[in-house]
């Protein structure tokens, strides 16, 4: 029998047609930013806002310094044009959708590091 019934797994969909099924964590948070640079796997964002479910609006992560490192996490999808591909698709400029977990992250906290799951790459010319 290979049923689990323990695991949460994250369907992948265009339309009604499944083309990924994975066990990503269930993502519960979602921050926006722009690559200002890539260090090995760590991609540093700038100009960063995260979204607010109670408030169901996008708030800057601190007033002071709106930069954060996003790291990957163990597995990550990363989805550009509506496709899988690696994480060497991301360039800087390019603006990140990063969802991942609603762990502690608090706005105001600026400069910290954000574990990402689920990131989309949205290539700004």
């Amino acid at each position: 029998d290979e049923s689990q019934i323990d695991n949460i797994y994250t369907i992948f969909a265009i339309g009604d047609k499944a083309f990924l099924l994975n066990d990503i964590p269930y993502v519960d948070r979602g921050i926006t930013g722009q690559v200002y640079k890539i260090e090995g796997e760590t991609f540093k964002l700038k100009d960063v806002v995260s979204w607010n479910k109670n408030t169901k609006s996008w708030e800057e992560i601190s007033y002071n310094d709106r930069t954060m490192d996003i790291t990957p996490g163990d597995p990550v999808v990363y989805i550009k044009n509506n496709e899988i591909v690696d994480s060497e698709e991301i360039e800087v400029g390019d603006k990140l959708r990063v969802m991942g977990l609603d762990d502690g992250l608090t706005t105001k906290q600026g400069n910290g590091a954000y574990t990402g799951y689920i990131i989309y790459i949205e290539t700004c010319l």
